[in-house]
């Protein structure tokens, strides 16, 4: 038997209450003593141990947790480091798409004015050649040919000048 004192103070008659059982906490105030045998003592220690391994598995989790939470911690900073790298790509992506549009539409600004032009010519000339005063037979057989070769103009000035764009 081995025995374990609780309490200093030994034996007291307040330890028993009015009904004649024993009430805990005064008797541990008073003092009591108790024995325990090897038996129990055994279990006792092999529920601590048990207890203690528990405690280290529950360690050795949190640490491998902990291990995770660090592994997160990197790959979403990763994550953002690309984020913002794909961003900044959008962006220049969309900055060199507005400067293009803007010289494309420059382009077809200065092209058309430049066209504006020869084709004002184009009409003085004939104004100045007289053809509305020429019979009504000839501007019927001119008509049909002038319209294709200025229309074929106008293509090849407009698909000259995005080719020339794309190229440049």
């Amino acid at each position: 038997w081995v025995q374990a004192v609780l309490c200093d103070v030994i034996g007291s008659p307040l330890s028993r209450s009015a009904f004649g059982r024993e009430n805990p906490l005064i008797a541990c105030a008073m003092g009591i003593s108790h024995s325990m045998n090897q038996a129990q003592v055994d279990q006792v220690l092999t529920q601590f141990e048990a207890t203690t391994a528990a405690i280290q598995g529950i360690e050795t989790k949190v640490d491998r947790v902990n291990g995770y939470i660090r592994h997160m911690r990197a790959q979403r900073e990763r994550l953002t480091d690309q984020a913002d790298i794909a961003t900044e790509l959008i962006d220049n992506i969309s900055d060199s798409l507005n400067d293009r549009s803007d010289d494309v539409l420059d382009l077809f600004h200065r092209t058309l004015d430049s066209f504006a032009g020869p084709v004002e010519q184009l009409e003085v000339t004939f104004m100045n050649l007289g053809l509305q005063n020429a019979p009504r037979q000839m501007r019927r057989e001119f008509g049909p040919l002038l319209m294709p070769a200025v229309v074929l103009v106008m293509i090849i000035t407009i698909s000259n000048s995005i080719f020339g764009f794309m190229l440049a």
